[in-house]
């Protein structure tokens, strides 16, 4: 199994580091961002497995990168955790409606957080075998297709085959 790729945005640098450090000893792909505006940019390259994001930052909270990262295709599908001290209702349920999977308030515990974020891997794995065996048995309706249909379709087949491995 590939190692999972997990994008922490945080601004508060010895949280940051910390995190990161705990989540690499677990066999995790880390890659930080002090802000959402910088998180955008990584995102769009590593396409990460999930986003841990704080709320409060400069530049670009929180909610802003997660309404920039769902203006894309590629990047609107990847699950995003909040872990902030913002914990009213409202602000969860802010969370949740911009697409969060999850909404932890600071401090969380890390067992907690670990537990969250394999979970979430885990659905999101889950989801995407689903996605790979949906696209095969769609490549069983092939031979009742004209050839002239055929030869474009699998191609397109083949493609988003790749595209969901690669996801």
């Amino acid at each position: 199994m590939d190692q999972a790729r997990i994008l922490l945005v945080e601004d508060d640098p010895v949280l940051r580091e910390n995190l990161s450090e705990m989540l690499s000893s677990e066999d995790f792909m880390v890659r930080c961002a002090a802000d959402g505006k910088s998180a955008l940019a990584i995102a769009g390259d590593l396409l990460p497995d999930i986003i841990i994001c704080d709320v409060m930052m400069p530049e670009m909270d929180g909610f802003t990168m997660a309404s920039e990262l769902a203006l894309e295709p590629q990047t609107a599908v990847i699950p995003i955790i909040f872990l902030t001290a913002k914990s009213s209702m409202q602000d969860i349920r802010a969370g949740l409606d911009l697409g969060a999977v999850d909404y932890l308030p600071k401090p969380c515990p890390t067992d907690k957080l670990l537990t969250v974020v394999r979970m979430r891997l885990s659905q999101r794995r889950s989801l995407e075998g689903h996605l790979m065996r949906h696209w095969r048995e769609k490549g069983a309706v092939l031979p009742a297709v004209p050839h002239n249909l055929a030869v474009p379709l699998r191609q397109v087949l083949g493609f988003a085959g790749v595209l969901a491995q690669h996801h």
